[in-house]
């Protein structure tokens, strides 16, 4: 009797035991299931679950509200702070283009609105400097689509001042794009031409929240023309040591260039103008610069020294062979 009790003790027991454990661990889970979604660790709030998936390109616009400036000063003027949308990414302007960039060059900035269109909303055009000799600043401009919300529609590289809006139009210079074209930077003829283009440009037309290529202008054109007759009887210039014409090649690209985006955008014209103009016997290769140029104008990651690093090289190499032959 007595080994029979303590059997039953010992089984009691085990069955307290089990009950306790049961009891411990449904009290844990009720405990976890009322814990707040955030997390706190080494004293960094997260507000993350397990599942969450976190989208980097709205992480600042989606940070907590009283983190944000409602305004924001640049170069002396303050404006209200408004979400911009470049492609697919969202960012403040008091944080554009980002943070590590604003902490560094806080001054290197520009913030212009205007009304181009004249439906009582206003646009917008930021510009932002790179960094880097003789580069670059990033234009941006943008549409509103709400009254806290701005889209960028057109994105540009170009030197200080090559976007400046004038009425209803954006100007564009790209003569920083073209800078390094078959010589150094500071070569020039523009002094030499019959009109002086020192900044060649085109314009685009803001209209129904949409960006255009300006109607032609023929005053414009008949001045390209006219230096491009002066620039043929002048004739492109030799490379010297270091692979650098005098700066006759740029000229020829911003005058064939500006004429491209002044007369419908067509290639095809524009490659007969070249060609009755331009007699070196490197034509080819300039004008294949000239359609590379074209056809990257408002791709930020072109390189303005593509063609002091890769094509200058390449047509130097080429008229040496033709003085050997």
């Amino acid at each position: 009797m007595i080994g029979k009790n303590i059997k039953t003790t010992k089984k009691l027991n085990k069955n307290k035991l089990f009950v306790l454990f049961c009891i411990l661990l449904t009290l844990t889970s009720v405990v976890i299931s009322c814990l707040p979604d955030k997390i706190k660790s080494n004293d960094n709030e997260s507000s993350l679950a397990v599942s969450d998936t976190v989208i980097t390109d709205t992480a600042q616009v989606n940070a907590d509200t009283a983190m944000v400036p409602e305004t924001v000063t640049i170069d002396g003027k303050t404006y209200k702070n408004v979400t911009l949308i470049i492609d697919t990414s969202k960012v403040w302007l008091s944080r554009f283009p980002n943070e590590e960039w604003w902490n560094e060059r806080v001054l290197w900035r520009e913030v212009k609105y205007a009304d181009l269109d004249k439906d009582g909303v206003d646009e917008l055009l930021t510009a932002y400097f790179t960094g880097g000799h003789h580069c670059c600043y990033i234009y941006n401009f943008y549409r509103q689509t709400s009254p806290n919300t701005y889209e960028s529609i057109i994105e540009f590289k170009g030197g200080e001042n090559s976007v400046e809006i004038k009425g209803n139009k954006l100007e564009f210079s790209f003569f920083e794009q073209i800078g390094y074209f078959y010589t150094c930077y500071a070569c020039s003829v523009e002094s030499e031409l019959p009109f002086e283009f020192y900044a060649p440009y085109f314009s685009m037309v803001y209209e129904n929240n949409k960006m255009k290529y300006a109607e032609y202008d023929e005053k414009l054109n008949s001045k390209i023309i006219k230096n491009l007759e002066f620039l043929k009887a002048r004739k492109p210039s030799e490379f010297n040591e270091l692979g650098f014409d005098d700066g006759t090649r740029k000229s020829y690209a911003g005058l064939i260039i500006a004429y491209y985006f002044n007369k419908g955008q067509d290639l095809k014209l524009t490659k007969k103008i070249f060609d009755k103009y331009y007699n070196g016997d490197d034509g080819k290769e300039v004008w294949n610069a000239i359609k590379h140029h074209i056809l990257g104008i408002f791709d930020t990651n072109y390189s303005t020294s593509v063609f002091l690093n890769q094509t200058v090289p390449d047509v130097k190499k080429y008229l040496d062979k033709r003085k050997k032959e």
